[in-house]
């Protein structure tokens, strides 16, 4: 239990370090890559009504359905005013808050509290950028430092290749995707936890693992509580982001996961969500403009969305 506690100490020491080291005005009222920012406080000037947003375009304007980002801007604006660095704080919390839930949920997946931690760990270096691009001979070092404990603690040179190869694979991701620029030249740490605009992922991934891991909870120890709580996570999460309308296939493959080790699947939690996911689409028509310029931008990127997933899962493919 101490390690246990220590553990969930250092995951929070950590994230909150990269909330205070994101905390920096980077041009938030000159620069281009802060231009949705002054758009959506300049939306929030009155008269209008906070709820307003559950029944139109989200506070941007830019033709999409998240209701609840825009009540966060209405609360920051209201603490803050025009005071943009302000805005950063409930960022920083929102993603310390990720990396505790990703704790919990791994732990109600796998009932492994060493998995739970390390999960929440490699999630914090992940998300905080903490570790920098450190040199690539680190990660064969690493590799060599596997191999040999790997052959020590089994004697079997399979099982240590094996986990030689999950070391170096894990320790180059680390190394790369925290620190990679997209097309302004940030790195995804910076748009996790020092991007005022990147709540809305932010809030849709802490929503969803709230989902996640009640759901789990309740296949494997029962009380329909937790099943209320795994739908009202799911709402949130569709509330905030498009991206959570994968949450049903997730919640299935988690119990499909748990009935291997044991448990139950429970089916109808991510039937009813795949219910909600038609409503959701639905509400989406009725209420949110479409053919915006940002959203013909997104529909011509995914016409590359074959290619996309190939070269993902089968990373020498462009080759």
């Amino acid at each position: 239990m101490r390690a246990w506690w220590l553990g969930l100490g250092l995951i929070l020491v950590l994230n909150l370090w990269a909330v205070f080291h994101w905390h920096y005005d980077e041009g938030l009222q000159d620069s281009f890559e802060n231009l949705d920012v002054r758009v959506i406080v300049q939306n929030l000037q009155p008269p209008h009504h906070p709820l307003q947003w559950f029944v139109r375009d989200w506070v941007l304007g830019n033709g999409f359905y998240r209701p609840l980002p825009s009540l966060l801007y209405e609360l920051d604006y209201a603490l803050w005013g025009e005071n943009l660095l302000a805005y950063k704080w409930l960022n920083g919390l929102i993603a310390t808050l990720c990396a505790v839930l990703v704790v919990w949920f791994s732990y109600e997946l796998s009932r492994e509290r060493t998995f739970a931690l390390g999960m929440g760990l490699i999630f914090t270096l992940w998300q905080t950028g903490l570790l920098g691009a450190y040199p690539e001979w680190v990660v064969f070092v690493g590799g060599a430092v596997a191999l040999l404990i790997g052959y020590r603690f089994w004697r079997d040179g399979r099982r240590a290749i094996l986990l030689t190869a999950l070391v170096m694979t894990a320790m180059l991701e680390l190394r790369f995707v925290p620190n990679l620029p997209d097309l302004h030249i940030a790195s995804f740490s910076y748009r996790v936890v020092g991007w005022i605009p990147g709540r809305t992922a932010t809030l849709m991934t802490l929503f969803a693992l709230i989902a996640l891991a009640s759901y789990c909870r309740y296949a494997r120890r029962g009380g329909w509580v937790w099943a209320v709580i795994s739908i009202v996570g799911m709402l949130g999460a569709l509330g905030s982001y498009e991206g959570a309308v994968v949450l049903p296939l997730l919640m299935a493959l988690c119990g499909w996961g748990i009935r291997r080790a044991g448990g139950r699947f429970v089916g109808w939690v991510p039937l009813l969500g795949v219910g909600i996911l038609v409503l959701y689409g639905l509400l989406y028509l009725a209420v949110v403009p479409v053919g915006s310029e940002y959203q013909s931008q997104r529909l011509r990127r995914s016409s590359s969305l074959f290619s996309t997933l190939v070269y993902w899962l089968v990373p020498p493919f462009r080759e």
